[in-house]
């Protein structure tokens, strides 16, 4: 970790101790999460889509589920960390997998930077420790890509061609992978890392999101 993520992390950690928190959905005082609207979210998913062939499982719609990602992702707060492991684990059970290698969508070096960690990767060991199966972090990025949300849907999928490669020497050799990511927009970059596993000789391979974006 540079000095430069080292010190986002700590900001994030003082901001939590500095700010009053309030639940992220309907602002009540006293928990970033309040019950009530832990267990609404909670009712809302998990569900299943599919994403070009992938069959992918979501924990919650992105309306329902955006309060807690935003506030992870962009805000810093951690403490929402455990809720949203929580939904991811769900989702990920909902495949009815005997056992799989959860591989997260790696964050890109700009994102790292400014959040001061790769917070997918860091649900996905969360996910894996709480089901006992594998976490392996050998997909990488391929060069550099221009911001997904700024392109279109067509554009964001010639973006991600060849997007990921697998680390040098490593081989998935008919296992079973889970994809792990945020947020499921158009699928071109859960598609792009499945071709990626495929040349590593993946088995079956399928995706778990915490929501979908309408």
């Amino acid at each position: 970790m540079s000095s430069l993520e080292a010190m986002a992390g700590l900001w994030a950690d003082v901001r939590q101790l500095l700010l009053p928190a309030n639940c992220v959905w309907c602002q009540r005082p006293g928990s970033w999460a309040c019950v009530p609207c832990q267990v609404r979210v909670r009712a809302a998913g998990p569900a299943t889509v599919t994403s070009g062939e992938l069959l992918v499982t979501t924990a919650a719609t992105y309306r329902e589920l955006a309060p807690a990602i935003l506030g992870y992702k962009e805000r810093g707060v951690t403490a929402l960390a455990d809720f949203l492991a929580d939904r991811l684990t769900a989702a990920v059970a909902q495949q009815a997998l005997a056992a799989a290698v959860l591989v997260p969508i790696p964050t890109t070096a700009c994102a790292r930077r400014r959040r001061g960690a790769d917070l997918v990767a860091e649900l996905a060991v969360a996910v894996a420790g709480e089901l006992g199966w594998q976490y392996r972090a050998d997909l990488i990025w391929r060069g550099t890509r221009k911001q997904q949300k700024r392109l279109t849907g067509s554009d964001r999928y010639r973006n991600m061609i060849n997007a990921f490669m697998v680390r040098p020497g490593v081989s998935f050799a008919d296992e079973t992978v889970v994809l792990i990511d945020d947020v499921l927009t158009t699928g071109a970059t859960l598609t792009a890392a499945a071709t990626a596993l495929l040349s590593a000789q993946a088995g079956r391979i399928t995706g778990a999101v915490l929501a979908k974006s309408s």
